[in-house]
């Protein structure tokens, strides 16, 4: 089966279980685009050129021509498709004990929603059901082995049929997410240690740890904010012990953000140096060769090796690739973010003159950035609505001076607001301070 959202047209993985004993064998199946992507033609050059695909909510600019990302590739139902498939065995305590790369053929015989699918595992009797216990174990044992799961908001443009703008709310995390998010960790993460076993070159993606500068900043916020807990160092275990201590509090979402923030970006190297965020000693891209072109990389060396072939690419070619595909994902983010702030702009173009409530995210010398409570969106409010100088007057890193209300705030700091301007060209949303609520 496979399991997506409801608007998805590309399927690039699909899920297939059995119990033998007490081994529970998963089987994710990825579509083989090698077999249609070969090296150095046109079709190569240009998926490389683009690096992935772009999602920009009411427009999809895919890696892949349509024919090939939403038909030949595509893992549809009902029908036969090309896969590679990493096929892995799991013990009773759910700890991988095998792992086996092959070619395959595949017929999907079901296709899920996210919604569909979390109907189904309220059924004890769901084909759905075996696959979500191995899922749930799986997250129990990552979050003991130090995985940071950070509690951001995720939000979700509702669009009609028209590509119209409707509404902006925080995305629910639906067991089927999670489950679906547990089967591609493991295959990724099988497939690095395959890879770092074989001495196959390929590309890996590398998330470093926290630079250690970080933590004096972290414990300010601690310390400011009333917690006594002090960090020693910022290991899985004492980045847990402060995410505990902040957990609902009013400033659990803010220290969340300063986490993120503090995270180096992951990005794509031939050199496998583990996965920080994900506590993986190895990790790299398997699942998504439709949409990643380092994951396309991932199965040509993959197939070099099982079938006893020279590698298609040289280091120095894996090298460019993974700067390439990194580069690219970075433009790609901003795109997706900057059209999130068009979308804001053209959802609340009637509803200047309006009040709203918001909060303290975040503030620069022009200004203070807000998050509002509803609509879900993100503003800014200019220093010189709140300050003569025009500009921001800073105390440290988590509060600010506003002058015109006699007052310092920190970060999560509540506001209502009023909506002075929807500006097209700057793509932002700008607000006035009415009064400080909390």
């Amino acid at each position: 089966c496979t399991i997506d959202g409801d608007d998805a047209k590309d399927f690039d993985d699909a899920l297939s279980f059995e119990k033998e004993g007490n081994i529970r064998r998963l089987y994710v199946h990825i579509a083989d685009v090698s077999h249609y992507v070969r090296p150095g033609t046109p079709l190569d050059t240009e998926a490389l050129r683009r690096g992935n695909s772009t999602y920009l909510t009411t427009l999809v600019i895919p890696m892949l021509p349509k024919i090939l990302s939403e038909e030949y590739c595509s893992l549809k139902p009902n029908t036969d498709r090309l896969a590679f498939t990493c096929e892995m065995e799991f013990n009773e305590n759910c700890d991988m004990v095998n792992y086996r790369f092959y070619k395959s053929i595949i017929h999907l015989a079901n296709r899920y929603t996210y919604r569909t699918a979390e109907k189904e595992l309220d059924s004890p009797r769901s084909p759905l059901q075996p696959i979500w216990q191995l899922a749930s174990a799986l997250i129990e044992k990552r979050n003991k082995s130090g995985r940071i799961d950070l509690n951001i908001r995720e939000l979700e443009n509702i669009v009609d049929s028209h590509g119209r703008l409707t509404a902006i709310m925080t995305r629910e995390r639906l067991r089927s997410h999670r489950l679906v998010e547990e089967c591609m960790l493991s295959a990724n993460n099988a497939t690095a240690h395959f890879a770092n076993l074989h001495r196959i070159p390929m590309l890996h993606r590398v998330h470093e740890p926290i630079s250690l500068d970080r933590m004096d900043k972290i414990n300010a916020f601690l310390q400011l904010f009333g917690f006594s807990l002090r960090l020693s160092s910022l290991s899985y275990s004492e980045i847990r012990r402060a995410l505990n201590a902040v957990k609902n509090s009013k400033y659990e979402q803010i220290f969340h953000y300063l986490l993120l923030r503090s995270f180096t970006q992951a990005v794509y190297q031939r050199e496998s140096k583990g996965h920080w965020g994900l506590a993986f000693e190895d990790y790299t891209h398997f699942t998504s060769p439709i949409r990643r072109y380092s994951d396309l990389i991932v199965h040509r060396h993959l197939q070099s090796f099982l079938n006893k072939e020279k590698y298609i690419h040289s280091n120095e070619e894996l090298d460019y690739f993974g700067r390439e595909t990194s580069r690219m994902e970075r433009i790609s983010m901003e795109a997706e973010r900057t059209m999130l702030r068009l979308l804001s702009v053209r959802f609340l173009r009637n509803s200047v003159g309006k009040e709203f409530e918001g909060w303290l995210t975040g503030f620069s010398a022009a200004g203070l950035f807000v998050n509002i409570a509803e609509p879900m969106v993100e503003g800014f409010i200019p220093a010189a609505s709140f300050s003569d100088r025009g500009e921001t007057l800073s105390v440290d890193d988590f509060r600010v001076v506003l002058p015109k209300f006699s007052k310092t705030v920190a970060l999560g700091t509540k506001f209502r607001l009023k909506l002075e301007e929807c500006s097209w060209e700057k793509m932002q949303l700008i607000f006035r301070i009415l009064a400080i609520t909390k």
